[in-house]
C-alpha cells in the first residue's frame, strides 16, 4: 500500500516540476548549418580587423540557448610560431542600422594550429535574440608579415539562412557591410554550425506540473476509495 507522505508528496512535487522545466529542453538540435563538404568555394578571408557574419537560425520564432559552435578557418605561412590566435563572439544585431551590438559571448583568445582546422567551443550556455538573428565575429592574433589567417567560405547554408555580406569593424571601432561579389568574389558567408536547446515556455512548464499534480490526486482518490471499500 502506498502512503503519501507530506515529505514523499513534496518530493514528488518538486521531481515533476524539474522534469517540466527541463525536460522539454534536453534535446540538442542544430538550428544553423554552413559546413556542408559540397559547399566550400574553395577560398577564404582574413583581416587585421574583426569581422563576421550575421546568421539567421532554424525557426527564429523559438527561444533557443546555443550550447555548441564550430566554425572553420585556415593558417599558414612559413612564420607560424605558435602565438597565433582567434577571439570567437557573439553578437545581437541591436547597433546603429541593425551592426552588431550588444556582447553576448566573448570566448577570450585561443591559440590556432596551422593548416585547415575547425573550432568546436562546448559548453555554451548563450540565447539567441528574439529576432532569431545574430552576427557571430573573429578577431584573429599574433599573424605575422609572413602569415596568413581567414575564416572559410561556405554558400549555401542547409539549415538557417544567411545574406550575402559580412560586418567588419575599422580602426575607430565602427561596423560597416561588406561583401565580394560586386568585385567577382565569392558569396560572404563563413562556414559555421550552431547547435542549441530549445527553451520551454512558461505555459509548457506549468501543463506539466498541473499534469502531475493531476496524477497524483488521482492515485490519492484511488488510495481513499480502496480504503473505503
Amino acid at each position: 500500500m502506498i502512503t503519501w507522505r507530506p515529505v514523499k508528496l513534496f518530493a514528488l512535487v518538486a521531481m515533476i516540476s524539474a522534469f517540466a522545466s527541463t525536460g522539454y529542453s534536453q534535446q540538442q538540435l542544430v538550428i544553423y548549418d554552413n559546413t556542408a563538404p559540397n559547399s566550400y568555394l574553395g577560398q577564404f578571408y582574413g583581416s587585421p580587423n574583426e569581422f563576421g557574419d550575421q546568421i539567421n537560425v532554424f525557426s527564429p520564432t523559438t527561444p533557443w540557448d546555443i550550447t555548441q559552435f564550430k566554425f572553420d578557418y585556415y593558417l599558414n605561412g612559413t612564420g607560424v610560431t605558435g602565438n597565433e590566435t582567434a577571439d570567437l563572439k557573439f553578437y545581437a544585431n541591436d547597433g546603429p542600422g541593425g551592426a552588431p551590438g550588444t556582447l553576448l559571448y566573448d570566448s577570450g583568445p585561443f591559440s590556432l594550429t596551422k593548416g585547415y582546422n575547425t573550432v568546436n567551443d562546448t559548453g555554451l550556455n548563450v540565447q539567441v535574440p528574439s529576432t532569431g538573428s545574430f552576427t557571430w565575429t573573429v578577431l584573429f592574433g599574433g599573424i605575422g608579415s609572413f602569415e596568413s589567417a581567414g575564416l572559410l567560405f561556405y554558400n549555401p547554408p542547409t539549415i538557417g539562412s544567411s545574406a550575402d555580406d559580412y560586418w567588419q569593424k575599422d580602426a575607430s571601432g565602427n561596423w560597416a557591410l561588406q561583401r565580394f561579389t560586386p568585385a567577382g568574389g565569392p558569396v560572404a558567408n563563413f562556414g559555421a554550425q550552431v547547435t542549441a536547446t530549445a527553451v520551454p515556455e512558461p505555459a509548457t512548464i506549468q501543463l506539466g506540473l498541473l499534469g502531475g499534480l493531476m496524477w497524483i490526486g488521482y492515485l490519492a482518490r484511488r488510495r481513499f476509495m480502496a480504503k473505503k471499500s
